[in-house]
């Protein structure tokens, strides 16, 4: 009897192991993976919330590059020394104290494929990429300028570095070279309102430069326009609402230009220009992922309805972005959220996102 039991036990404990409990737990991890990427990032809130290995879930580098760099957005910023960090908020992976000499004093101005716009405090600039660390010399302008962009690579050869600096609310002054030349073209406009530009990275958009000043106005450098080449747009937001404008951005999405409005450390606004009016209108329905910072916009498109935007915000290192669905700040991992960036940790001027660029040029086209 005493046998049998034990064969029956047996029998218990295989039947068990050939039918054992399912639970969200057990989920296999390739499969977790799987579901994270085909999520949102306001998605990614609730997959985490789910249980403690589904919190622990986080998108594996790409490994077929060799490099620890990856073919998405990452935020690049620099510390107190010769070094940098970068941070991938869709992996929530960071790479921390990579050594970059020549960076010292250096200020970020402006950022695009996959190239860093850079000054010094002695008013030189140059381009560094810093996935690659080459670096491209600009001749100097002998102009401070507040703000600064790029039209392309700066080792094609129609590339166009524009600068706009202003010594009064009456006049802009505003720089341009081109890719070959050795001396800038300074000119000074006049303009028709008042215009106190932002230190934002300017749009090239449409064969044009936008600029967004600080109570959200936008100002437009027509380079081919013999008559008029400068201009200022209706503002974004009514005059009352200037006061509680704190950041504001612009971005190139599919053809169109939008503004992206953070007020008061609080609700942000994205909105479209209507070339046809010259009027900016809400946008409820983007279906895209915007980076804004002080140094680069771009979209990334995204299977979602609303807007999700992220900003240089953190909480405890981890990156947070801005959901237009919930009208609140989340973190990329976890389930914090809050209607206020105030307790989130920002990074201005010395950091910028990027999209990584591993290209190697020729030295001979290091040469501007």
């Amino acid at each position: 009897m005493a046998a049998d039991k034990s064969v029956c036990r047996e029998c218990h404990d295989e039947k068990e192991e050939q039918e054992p409990k399912s639970y969200w737990s057990s989920l296999p991890l390739d499969l977790r993976i799987s579901i994270l990427y085909h999520l949102s990032p306001s998605d990614r809130g609730a997959f985490n919330a789910t249980c403690r290995s589904w919190n622990a879930t986080i998108l594996p580098l790409a490994p077929s590059t060799g490099s620890p760099f990856l073919d998405s957005p990452c935020f690049f910023s620099q510390n107190n020394n010769s070094t940098c960090k970068f941070y991938y908020p869709i992996h929530n992976k960071s790479i921390d104290n990579v050594d970059m000499p020549g960076l010292e004093d250096a200020i970020i101005r402006s950022s695009n494929f996959g190239w860093l716009l850079m000054s010094r405090f002695d008013l030189s600039l140059f381009f560094f990429n810093p996935f690659t660390k080459q670096k491209i010399e600009l001749p100097p302008s002998g102009t401070a300028f507040r703000a600064m962009c790029f039209t392309t690579p700066p080792t094609s050869p129609d590339c166009i570095v524009f600068g706009l600096s202003t010594f009064s609310d009456d006049y802009v002054d505003i720089g341009t070279i081109e890719r070959g030349k050795t001396d800038w073209h300074l000119e000074e406009y006049k303009n028709e309102t008042r215009f106190r530009p932002s230190t934002h990275t300017p749009v090239f958009h449409k064969g044009s430069f936008y600029c967004i000043d600080l109570a959200g106005k936008v100002g437009i450098f027509y380079p081919n326009n013999s008559e008029n080449k400068w201009t200022v747009l209706t503002r974004l937001t009514k005059r009352r609402c200037e006061r509680v404008i704190r950041q504001n951005f612009l971005v190139a999405v599919d053809g169109e230009l939008l503004a992206v409005l953070n007020h008061d450390n609080r609700k942000v606004m994205v909105e479209r220009l209507d070339r046809t009016n010259g009027q900016w209108k809400p946008v409820q329905d983007l279906g895209k992922i915007l980076y804004v910072s002080h140094g680069a916009c771009f979209a990334e498109d995204a299977k979602i309805k609303n807007v999700v935007v992220y900003f240089p915000k953190f909480r405890d290192n981890i990156g947070a972005f801005y959901s237009t669905n919930t009208g609140k700040y989340h973190s990329v991992v976890g389930d914090f959220s809050t209607k206020t960036s105030y307790d989130l940790d920002e990074i201005t001027e010395f950091g910028t996102w990027i999209m990584p660029n591993l290209d190697i040029v020729l030295e001979e086209q290091l040469t501007w």
